[in-house]
């Protein structure tokens, strides 16, 4: 049921941080930008933008995701309903995959030079250039592209049978509704109903660390 490789203690944080971020940067690239607008996470999830999000607002995208998700919408994800939307949002991953490195190639000699790469994106440029050679090929990208769904396959049954309490090899509405339930109440440090821009950020420090850790794994 995830669609990004963030992974956390719970389904339910990963569905508001991880799906909520997949669904800006797809947003985004249908307006024809490269990164999601300036807010992040806390503007897409704050649905009237007062500066808070409540508990209604906090579940609502993941909610959203959940019926484009649940194919036969019967109120339930099963395996093979998860394995399909996983594969359509890699499809659509391969294809802006593609174009941006297209647009990064502007000599259009089939490689990505240290000089073609933005300086903001220099340690990212490292990273893929396996041989350190001050290029980066297709298929460099696809290895480390590769490795990240790799990973991310490691730990997907395991998210699923976690989200999935009962047991009964589906992932019901009412299910991630708890989950939310209870990330949104582990969230709101003061208790007041409402998560603000502080307590989101202590939630985004604490899924940076988690990918940290599982990325030395």
């Amino acid at each position: 049921m995830k669609t990004t490789y963030i992974l956390v203690p719970a389904i339910a944080l990963g569905l508001i941080i991880g799906i909520g971020a997949s669904s800006q940067a797809e947003k985004a690239r249908e307006r024809g930008q490269q990164h999601p607008p300036k807010g992040g996470m806390m503007a897409e999830a704050d649905l009237n933008g007062d500066g808070v999000i409540t508990r209604d607002e906090f579940g609502q995208r993941a909610l959203e995701i959940f019926a484009r998700i649940d194919a036969n919408s019967d109120g339930k994800i099963t395996a093979e309903e998860r394995d399909q939307a996983q594969e359509a949002m890699q499809a659509k991953a391969e294809e802006h995959k593609k174009a941006m490195f297209a647009k990064l190639d502007k000599n259009a000699d089939g490689v990505i030079s240290r000089e073609e790469v933005p300086e903001r994106a220099v340690k990212f440029f490292e990273r893929f250039d396996a041989d350190k050679d001050g290029k980066v090929t297709e298929a460099e990208v696809d290895a480390v592209a590769g490795q990240m769904r790799g990973k991310a396959g490691e730990h997907k049954g395991k998210i699923f049978e976690r989200a999935d309490t009962n047991g009964d090899g589906v992932v019901a509405l009412d299910e991630v509704k708890a989950h939310l339930d209870q990330i949104f109440t582990k969230l709101d440090a003061d208790g007041n109903g409402q998560l603000t821009k502080e307590e989101m950020r202590e939630a985004g420090k604490k899924v940076r660390e988690r990918v940290q850790e599982h990325r030395q794994q």
